[in-house]
């Protein structure tokens, strides 16, 4: 009787402590959370860390704490990072990002937090990136490191994939569908 208790003891803090396997909190400026594309963008993020079990948290200002993963969103016109992070992306922004662009860069720590970086050139391109970053999380079931910039090959992003007909972005669906489902 006692290795029973003791063993679903074991298996409900188990469960309790693995609810959530990551914690991370996503700093944004209070400009690009207001932006329908980056609304759009933030909630699909957390529905998808949500069906993986990473926890988000989302916090505005300038501290940025490195205690714990961090993800840090801006836009490349508003791109107020603290000095050491600036140094660390000043070699691919040297170069402008073009239009819908986005660059994600994951900052080297010492100690095991992470800290993401995801500048997009506009807040197309920050919704771009954060797209992105979704489709690295379903593929990783976590949030992995990554470095990369990208941007569109052709002036004109095209969203009408398989069969999925959008007339123009009139509703959060279409926006949604978009960004998931557009290519180039």
């Amino acid at each position: 009787m006692k290795n029973v208790y003791f063993s679903l003891t074991g298996l409900i803090l188990f469960c309790s402590f693995s609810l959530f396997s990551e914690e991370w909190n996503l700093n944004i400026s209070q400009k690009l959370k207001e932006k329908k594309p980056v609304i759009v963008a933030l909630e699909e993020l957390e529905n998808t860390c949500k069906r993986y079990h990473i926890k988000i948290n989302i916090v505005s200002g300038e501290q940025i704490r490195e205690d714990i993963n961090t993800l840090i969103i801006r836009d490349r016109v508003e791109c107020n990072l603290p000095e050491k992070y600036r140094k660390e992306i000043h070699n691919q922004l040297k170069t402008d990002l073009p239009a819908e662009g986005f660059l994600i860069h994951t900052l080297p720590q010492r100690n095991h937090p992470k800290i993401l970086l995801l500048v997009g050139r506009d807040e197309i391109g920050t919704a771009h990136g954060i797209f992105w970053l979704l489709d690295r999380i379903e593929v990783y079931r976590s949030v992995p490191e990554i470095n990369t910039k990208r941007a569109p090959a052709f002036p004109v992003r095209i969203a009408s994939s398989w069969g999925k007909s959008l007339h123009g972005g009139a509703t959060v669906e279409q926006i949604n569908t978009s960004f998931r489902y557009g290519f180039n």
